[in-house]
């Protein structure tokens, strides 16, 4: 029995003046190759001019853009084949931030990665000698660009969160400042300004729930997350490149609807709703299970899916199935991976993690390929100005306001902690840090001010939004040992004592937001 809480995000609704005091309080428990064959570009030395901020020169309207060879159309060189890195291009969208950005990385500029997802992002299923595709890509781009030293990898992924977890705590993973030095430790370079020249990639097509909203709408609480999360990496400063990489697990479809365990659902997973985002936004999309699918039908090497290395899984789903997979065979045959999964939820660093980086570095190089035939103008820059339109769904704007209390910060509103502990349940590398209490009626008490200068409401409708905040606390669920919690207002505030159970039936251990109205005091409280 236990109940596990991460971090505390808050939501203005809008900013205002007050003090929340919440308790949580435990209840009766349940039971419970890197591609050694990248072709060296041979650069160009263009006197440098004053450039604007997308990099276009004021002087000469041309771009210091390297000779590019043919790698891209070696197909020998490629573990995906040349069709299906083109399939996998599901959305192209408007390409003028990936020139902007890519512009710099070609021009050796000051060239950042950023990626936010999930455990597959994180790095779940990579080794030293197979990385996963995050460090994949960033070692092939080193290898393209081997005379920029400043391509710089910004993984702010953490496993088993969703989107609506980012689109609160985005600046914690995506700093608007950062220190920026090259990895390969020839040239290091000090940042204090704005992070210039970022590509932001979105992996969350796995971790976000798909399907059981009701009347099949795509106006809830998740996809909302995720469109404020388009919306605030299109808006963070210097306006980077935005990519979203769907990913794709052929096990982690349920078993529903007649399609037994393992089957690999094509459409298990939240694809096809974030495509309504990508294309209301323009949104340059790659999917994996476009660019995979055939070959894992096909059962190729390196895109095999039935020989898992994994004692056991059960899934109790609707309808209560276990099931045993054991490995079908060797892994590697004469040193080969035919494996594209590690397990059944992470891909294979020789394999999957590798196809991923091509996919995304495939589509690097076809707007390379577009700079040499069509150099940055005056007019790109203008293109990557424009102001975002108006939210997809009704008034899902993004605030600026928002705050994120995580590791520290969290543990400096904590009041009282009798009962519970402050641990780190992840691995090497791989922070889960939280308060842990396996003790029923251990109470966790912390105070939180929503000062902001703002008056409060005092008319009958006190009590209504405008005189309220969305506390959103972030805590983990699992299928065995978990217990119940109880959150309720002690002072300075009131809300409504709400209880939840953190035992779910699936097998899997996800960070998910648990979110509640608080009504704010009348006196107001500076912040701590």
């Amino acid at each position: 029995m236990r109940i596990f809480f991460s971090w505390l995000m808050l939501t203005c609704m809008p900013p205002h003046a007050g003090c929340t005091r919440v308790r949580g309080r435990q209840k009766h428990p349940h039971t419970h190759s890197m591609l050694s064959w990248m072709t060296t570009l041979e650069q160009s030395s263009l006197t440098e001019s004053s450039s604007s901020r997308c990099g276009v020169s004021r002087r000469r309207m041309v771009t210091n853009a390297p000779h590019v060879k043919s790698a891209q159309e070696d197909d020998s060189a490629w573990l995906l084949p040349i069709r299906n890195r083109n399939l996998g291009i599901s959305y192209a969208g408007e390409s003028t931030r990936l020139r902007c950005a890519l512009n710099k990385l070609i021009s050796n500029q000051p060239f950042v990665l950023s990626m936010i997802g999930g455990s597959v992002t994180e790095g779940n299923g990579g080794t030293k000698t197979d990385p996963s595709w995050p460090v994949k890509l960033h070692m092939l781009l080193q290898q393209l660009f081997p005379k920029n030293l400043n391509i710089t990898l910004k993984n702010g992924a953490r496993g088993a969160t969703q989107s609506s977890y980012m689109s609160y705590c985005f600046s914690e993973h995506v700093p608007k400042n950062a220190d920026v030095s090259s990895d390969a430790g020839q040239l290091s370079s000090r940042f204090i300004t704005l992070l210039p020249n970022q590509v932001i990639l979105i992996e969350y097509a796995v971790n976000d729930p798909w399907q059981g909203f009701p009347n099949n709408t795509l106006d809830n609480k998740d996809r909302r997350a995720f469109e404020k999360l388009v919306r605030l990496s299109h808006d963070w400063p210097k306006r980077p490149a935005v990519i979203i990489l769907n990913y794709y697990s052929w096990w982690k479809g349920e078993q529903f609807q007649g399609y037994p365990l393992g089957s690999g659902p094509f459409w298990s997973n939240a694809e096809h709703q974030f495509d309504e985002f990508s294309h209301y936004y323009s949104v340059p999309t790659l999917s994996l299970k476009a660019a995979v699918y055939r070959l894992f039908l096909q059962n190729l090497t390196g895109f095999q899916v039935g020989n898992q290395r994994v004692k056991s899984i059960h899934y109790s789903t609707l309808l209560h199935v276990s099931l045993q997979v054991d490995s079908y065979g060797p892994p590697t045959i004469n040193g080969t991976e035919h494996r594209f999964y590690k397990d059944v939820y992470h891909p294979h660093g020789a394999t999957g993690h590798r196809v991923m980086a091509e996919l995304v570095l495939h589509q690097m190089l076809a707007v390379v390929k577009d700079l040499l035939r069509r150099p940055l103008t005056l007019e790109d820059e203008a293109l990557q100005q424009e102001t975002l339109p108006r939210p997809m769904l009704k008034g899902n704007h993004h605030s600026q306001l928002d705050m994120c209390h995580f590791a520290e910060r969290f543990n400096a509103l904590v009041s009282e902690s009798g009962g519970w502990s402050y641990i780190d349940e992840g691995t090497e590398g791989r922070p889960k840090l939280g308060w842990v209490s396996s003790i029923p009626g251990s109470r966790l008490v912390f105070k939180l001010s929503t000062f902001s200068g703002r008056p409060l409401v005092k008319s009958q409708q006190a009590k209504n939004r405008a005189n309220e905040v969305m506390v959103n606390l972030a805590v983990m669920e699992s299928y065995e040992q978990m217990g119940v919690v109880n959150v309720s207002c002690l002072s300075g505030c009131d809300c409504e004592t709400q209880q939840r159970s953190m035992t779910i039936e699936e097998k899997k251990s996800p960070i998910v937001l648990w979110s509640f109205p608080v009504g704010r005091s009348h006196v107001l409280l500076p912040p701590p």
